[in-house]
């Protein structure tokens, strides 16, 4: 992401990365990115579980399963979630950039980014990550929920397994979320790193690379996050399924 916001392309970026620190270099920003991945997904499925039960209870036997619905749903979700893992976004991006920023471990860089740079620094780039993600989650939910699996299935569901029918559409439904919300992710690292509001980072990051700069990164992006989607709602489905197989025997 760091390698996008300055306009490298794939072969330049792992050059540079590599040039900064050899291969350990390349897993600069782990440690939050952990964090970050263990809260994040537990508390937008917490919502989103939450949310599509008590839509499920009041409508009864008529289950409002409309893409409007579905896309506030996620998009409710997403934006829940994004804003709380925002701060340890904010530490995984400088250490990603810097090896000066990650000396304190990521609580201790939590903790002298409160202590110099007060909330303002904690949820810095909060709001493009926001304007990325809410409308990804959201375009993701619908299309995966909304039109993919439930074609798929209608399609397949005989001849193919559940498990295919749910990676495939997650898959598809991802690339799709990807490719759309991708500029907002760019602009999202270019104003974390240099520390600019969302305004400042949009003009000088036309400004210095025109409407290409908000596609920089897009190829690695593409492939790394409909593989991640895929995997995630596969397991999430394969979950699902159990708790309610399991909740049948117990009744």
């Amino acid at each position: 992401a760091a390698a996008a916001a300055r306009g490298l392309g794939v072969r330049a970026a792992v050059a540079d990365v590599w040039s900064t620190g050899g291969i350990l270099a390349f897993w600069r920003g782990l440690g939050p990115s952990l964090v970050r991945s263990s809260l994040g997904p537990g508390v937008y499925f917490a919502i989103l579980e939450t949310l599509q039960r008590g839509r499920e209870r009041v409508a009864g036997s008529a289950p409002d399963s409309s893409k409007g619905r579905i896309f506030a749903e996620g998009a409710f979700a997403r934006a829940t979630a994004g804003t709380l893992m925002t701060p340890l976004a904010v530490v995984k991006t400088r250490f990603e950039w810097s090896r000066a920023d990650n000396a304190g471990g990521t609580f201790g860089t939590l903790r002298q980014i409160a202590r110099e740079e007060r909330l303002a620094g904690l949820f810095r780039g909060a709001l493009p990550t926001l304007v990325r993600d809410v409308p990804s989650s959201g375009l993701y939910l619908m299309l995966y929920q909304g039109v993919f699996q439930p074609r798929a299935e209608a399609l397949f569901s005989e001849t193919v397994a559940a498990p295919l029918i749910n990676v495939s559409s997650a898959g598809l439904a991802g690339m799709v979320a990807t490719l759309l919300t991708h500029p907002a992710d760019v602009l999202k690292t270019h104003v974390q790193i240099n520390r600019l509001s969302a305004l400042q980072g949009v003009v000088t990051l036309w400004e210095a690379r025109g409407l290409h700069g908000f596609f920089s990164g897009v190829m690695p992006r593409l492939l790394r996050r409909p593989l991640s989607m895929a995997i995630t709602w596969t397991v999430y489905e394969m979950i699902r399924e159990a708790r309610g197989t399991a909740g049948s025997r117990v009744k």
